[in-house]
Order: structure tokens, then sequence, then C-alpha cells
């Protein structure tokens, strides 16, 4: 695994924590408390952790190998 690949997975590793971590939250808001406003403070969060997800999903769909011929080429490193 290059240096590349693996900065890419930790990187999806630490979003995937961080979008485990603002759903139990978002649980915890919701269940936990009650009154006006936990309601409207979960979907916040839920609002976030879509936006994570999407973020997740576009880093999911990178392809390093062509990232590094494409630097490659335009660097003239080979």
């Amino acid at each position: 695994m290059t240096a590349s690949e693996r900065e890419l997975k930790d990187i999806k590793e630490e979003l995937k924590s961080i979008i485990e971590e603002l759903c139990e939250i978002s649980i915890g808001v919701r269940t936990d408390f009650s009154g006006i406003g936990n309601r409207k403070c979960s979907e916040c969060i839920e609002k976030v952790i879509n936006k994570y997800n999407s973020a997740q999903l576009k880093l999911n769909r990178i392809d390093i190998s062509k990232l590094v011929s494409g630097f490659e080429s335009i660097t003239g490193n080979n």
C-alpha cells in the first residue's frame, strides 16, 4: 500500500468514526432529552451526518492509481 493509499484509508476511517459518533449523539439528543428543541437539534445533527455520508461516498470512489498516474503525467515524474 502506497503512502497515498494509506493516507486516504486513514481519512476514510476517521470520517467513518466521526459519522458513527454523530449518529450516537443524535440518538442521545432525541431520546435522552425532552422538551422543545431536542428534535430540531437532532435533525440538524442528522443533516451534518448526511453531508459526511456524501463526502464518504465520494472518497470511496477515488481511484488512487488514476490520481498518481495523472499527477505524474502533469509533473513529468515517473
